[in-house]
């Protein structure tokens, strides 16, 4: 399971697991909020990813930018910012960039950190949409979440797993505020991959579907809107 996680050192290998995580309890914590959801949320989880990239093709279509571009602004709006306002501060972004450029995009307000949102100018100044250009640019120094976002969604959920605060909770358990989820190195997050990975084999799905599933009947269970 170890080459399912995106997540490489300088030496291209997988980095060692951390001494505090246990895959084998991660692994049951994450079925167990899976073989819990309710037909709907199976449904919605399942649906995620395909949905979300039909969300920034049609910003794509309506603004004649790359699929590629849309979905790598998108990612790098995504931190703090709920998911239908993610969607419209995509789509203002790149209707305002197309539109006026950078300028113009600057005074979009967002609902995201700055930095992000320059990012997001950053991907859509790019004068060859790459997907490894896109991902370098939004990933940052610490950005695996944001990268593994945007290769989650341009793929309908056929690439890479992402792991945020929720899958993490989910994996050990318990409910932490967002703010208070550790940080997750690059050892850790690639770990968490695994579980997911490994999570999903089990139940004969792709890893982002288990991780869609789950992060749906969490929020449901714990009210999180």
């Amino acid at each position: 399971m170890e080459h399912l996680t995106t997540i490489r050192d300088a030496r291209g290998k997988v980095p060692r697991c951390p001494k505090s995580m246990n895959v084998d309890t991660m692994v049951s914590n994450i079925l167990a909020v899976y073989d819990g959801a309710t037909p709907d949320q199976r449904h919605a989880g399942m649906g995620w990813y395909p949905t979300a990239l039909r969300s920034a093709e049609g910003i794509a279509l309506g603004t004649g930018l790359p699929i590629a571009t849309v979905v790598g602004v998108m990612a790098a709006l995504s931190p703090s910012n709920k998911w239908a306002r993610n969607v419209a501060d995509t789509a203002a972004l790149c209707h305002a960039f197309k539109l006026g450029g950078r300028a113009a995009a600057l005074e979009v307000p967002t609902c995201t950190f700055n930095t992000m949102k320059h990012r997001g100018l950053e991907v859509l100044a790019l004068p060859s949409p790459c997907p490894e250009a896109i991902a370098s640019i939004i990933h940052g120094k610490k950005g695996r979440k944001v990268r593994s976002f945007f290769h989650c969604i341009r793929s309908g959920g056929q690439q890479d797993v992402c792991i945020d605060g929720h899958a993490y909770n989910i994996t050990v358990g318990t409910r932490a505020a967002l703010h208070k989820v550790p940080s997750l190195g690059q050892g850790k997050y690639a770990w968490l991959q695994v579980a997911y990975a490994t999570a999903a084999e089990a139940r004969g799905v792709l890893p982002s579907e288990m991780q869609a599933v789950t992060w749906v009947a969490w929020r449901a269970t714990h009210g999180i809107e």
